[in-house]
């Protein structure tokens, strides 16, 4: 705003003829000079309709003068709100970075930067229309946690041969972004806390789902357990058991980016439930989230998955049931059923807290971030060019070419 009102007032002493322009520009730019430094590292060569022309130093300019590297800046333009919060006040400044091996990147939110940022960082909705580049050597990255087996617009095949990187939930993205991790280390867990809760936990299994009738037909799942004798209760719009919070605000509980924040609709995982429906709403590869990842595993509980990952490449050894180890529900309704009545086996599902810790997937960021500006500064090492992104978004990439990522899963 301020550059504006400088170069409007430039504009109208320019046509003053009571005014000597030579006298009163220079004060001007010096001011609009100094008010960039200050407050934009992005700000260039702004050309006036009248054809002048005024160059405003940037920190690259002064990085270039110093022998520093120069800032790379990155523009998140397909932002979302879990993303916003875990950045929070680090907006426009190298704030996110400080920790990083390679520190010299910005990052931005201000989509007016998206002709000049050195990377901007789009989610598949964003290019469901032909967008350009205006920056030369400027890097496009796909960034989006989503499932295809839900998308909302439809892929522009004109930004083919423009997206660099990727950030998805997949393996075989640039970086691969995945909802908690875990740390390998003597954790201290004290294994008398499951014996104390073993006494309170007099339900078999609880499900926390409010997306029905999804592609993965997990509804039917859960009757057919039940029609098996399981004991099961559904907190949300999928089932009768409700729990507080507004619907706007389930997102912070499942990204959970803001540390000390508590989600109490989970504390029954503790204190009633033996198992957990880790149950995903679409079938499809290395698709994993919190519903068996953080937001499941730090509370002491088992899951019970069901998705379409490699399942030991996420947890720890024998730290969940994996629904694809039976070929039939009846089988697995039987063994649900015989280890809520025999504590040691449901014992032997805690061992790994004993060597493993749960952290959120606000490492993974931090991890991801730190990643992405070591390679914005080594852009030669890592050259990529996706010539088909539905290709690698919505079709397998390894043996079977051409084989969906995502499938329904029989029941």
């Amino acid at each position: 705003m301020i550059l504006f009102e400088v170069r409007m007032e430039l504009r109208r002493l320019l046509k003053s003829r009571s005014v000597q322009a030579g006298v009163c520009l220079l004060p001007l730019m010096i001011t609009a000079v100094m008010y960039a430094r200050m407050k934009s590292p992005y700000v260039h060569s702004y050309k006036m309709a009248d054809g002048m022309k005024m160059k405003i130093w940037t920190e690259n300019d002064r990085a270039k003068f110093s022998g520093l590297p120069p800032k790379q800046s990155i523009l998140v333009y397909g932002l979302t709100r879990w993303f916003d919060e875990w950045v929070g006040t680090k907006w426009n400044s190298d704030d996110v970075f400080k920790t990083c091996p390679v520190k010299n990147c910005v990052l931005t939110k201000d989509r007016a930067m998206v002709d000049v940022a050195d990377a901007v960082m789009y989610r598949w909705d964003n290019l469901g229309k032909c967008r350009k580049k205006s920056k030369d050597g400027q890097v496009w990255i796909l960034f989006e946690h989503e499932s295809p087996a839900y998308p909302h617009k439809s892929y522009m095949s004109c930004n083919d041969d423009k997206v660099n990187w990727t950030c998805t939930y997949r393996r075989d993205s640039d970086f691969t972004l995945v909802h908690g991790q875990f740390r390998r280390h003597d954790t201290g867990y004290n294994m008398s806390q499951i014996h104390q809760l073993w006494r309170s936990k007099s339900k078999t299994a609880v499900g926390f789902i409010s997306h029905c009738r999804s592609r993965s037909q997990r509804d039917q799942f859960v009757d057919k357990l039940r029609s098996h004798g399981m004991d099961i209760d559904i907190y949300g719009e999928c089932g009768n058991k409700k729990c507080g919070g507004q619907r706007d605000t389930k997102w912070q509980g499942v990204w959970n980016v803001t540390a000390g924040r508590q989600d109490h609709c989970f504390d029954v995982l503790d204190t009633q439930y033996k198992f957990y429906l880790s149950l995903e709403n679409a079938i499809c590869k290395d698709y994993v989230t919190e519903k068996s990842l953080h937001l499941v595993l730090r509370h002491q509980i088992v899951p019970l998955i069901r998705d379409g990952a490699k399942r030991s490449i996420f947890h720890p050894p024998h730290s969940y049931i994996d629904t694809k180890d039976f070929k039939r529900i009846k089988s697995l309704a039987e063994h649900i059923k015989f280890l809520s009545g025999n504590f040691d086996r449901y014992l032997e599902y805690f061992n790994w807290r004993k060597y493993y810790s749960v952290e959120t997937v606000t490492g993974v960021l931090q991890s991801i971030m730190c990643d992405m500006c070591h390679r914005m500064n080594h852009q030669s090492q890592y050259t990529r060019l996706y010539s088909n992104l539905k290709n690698f978004y919505m079709k397998s990439q390894l043996k079977k070419k051409g084989k969906r990522i995502c499938k329904n899963r029989k029941i």
